[in-house]
């Protein structure tokens, strides 16, 4: 996954490579984030508008919990933005 993701290939792309599922996918590269990889999530992010959108509400509501940013967002944003999101930010302060 992770040389997958460094080559900028898309979700979508290495989920159907690896034959998984997208929301599995997700859950890989929450998991190599928490093992300290540094990885190129530039491909699979939501676009800069809802990254931002999601991001502040992280800040706003000081969690990294799901529920509670999928709730302040009304239920407009998916739990795999906020997924990816959330190991974006957790790779930002890595740095």
């Amino acid at each position: 996954t992770k040389e997958m993701l460094d080559k900028g290939m898309t979700l979508e792309e290495i989920a159907t490579y690896r034959d998984i599922g997208v929301d599995t996918l997700i859950t890989h590269i929450e998991k190599l984030v928490d093992q300290g990889e540094i990885v190129v999530l530039d491909k699979v992010l939501p676009k800069k508008v809802r990254l931002q959108k999601i991001s502040k509400a992280f800040e706003e509501l000081d969690t990294t919990k799901l529920t509670p940013i999928f709730d302040y967002l009304d239920g407009k944003v998916s739990y795999n933005d906020i997924k990816l999101v959330r190991a974006y930010r957790a790779l930002n302060k890595k740095k």
